[in-house]
């Protein structure tokens, strides 16, 4: 519901808002709903439960080999390069420091891809595409998150608040991050990845 208003104000909109076909609206908010909200506040406003061990071994155990050209990080986040079309990669960065304005502390994650685009609008219509196709097709890696573009950037973003904290997710953040990347390399390009596709002087950072 937040959401809802908050992009409504924005666009000079009013939220659609519709009660139960036989109950109607409810009068009070339901206990369960309550008491999630309740949660995510209280998880939001303590310091985010992803810094540690579990960011710490995915850092060491995945950021120097395939399907990463080339990374770093700590236990508090990382950056990583993966393959993208021939000669180009894409950025996957993972950030533990950052706030949401709803849900508080967690874990940030945003993707970035190059593309050719004649306009911003078509930019922008490009990253629309791919949210729908996220709706409505088999997802890019997990789910959570949108496509946006902005000064010739893909971008996908996404935020995982401590209440959704698992032990082992970050590993599978990671790859799931990393199957999105390959699989725009062949939307987008129409390059899949290969051995040669791993030669770290295609990295950004080398040149």
């Amino acid at each position: 519901d937040r959401g809802a208003s908050a992009i409504a104000e924005a666009v000079g909109a009013v939220p659609a808002q519709s009660g139960h076909p036989k109950r109607g609206l409810r009068a009070e908010l339901d206990d369960l709903i309550a008491e999630a909200l309740e949660l995510l506040d209280t998880e939001g406003r303590a310091p985010s439960r992803w810094p540690g061990e579990d960011l710490a071994q995915c850092v060491d155990a995945y950021l120097d080999q395939p399907p990463a050209l080339l990374g770093s990080g700590d236990a508090t986040g990382f950056t990583a390069e993966f393959p993208h079309g021939k000669r180009a990669s894409s950025l996957c960065e993972v950030a533990t420091d950052q706030t949401h304005p709803w849900y508080g502390h967690g874990l940030a994650l945003r993707q970035r891809f190059p593309v050719s685009v004649t306009s911003d609008v078509e930019g922008r219509h490009l990253a629309l595409e791919l949210n729908a196709r996220a709706l409505s097709e088999t997802p890019m890696g997990y789910g959570f998150g949108s496509f946006g573009y902005e000064e010739g950037t893909l971008a996908f973003q996404a935020f995982f608040p401590n209440t959704a904290y698992q032990a082992g997710l970050v590993t599978n953040l990671y790859l799931s991050c990393a199957e999105r990347a390959r699989m725009l390399s062949v939307l987008l390009t129409g390059v899949d990845w290969t051995e040669d596709s791993f030669d770290p002087e295609r990295s950004a950072a080398s040149g």
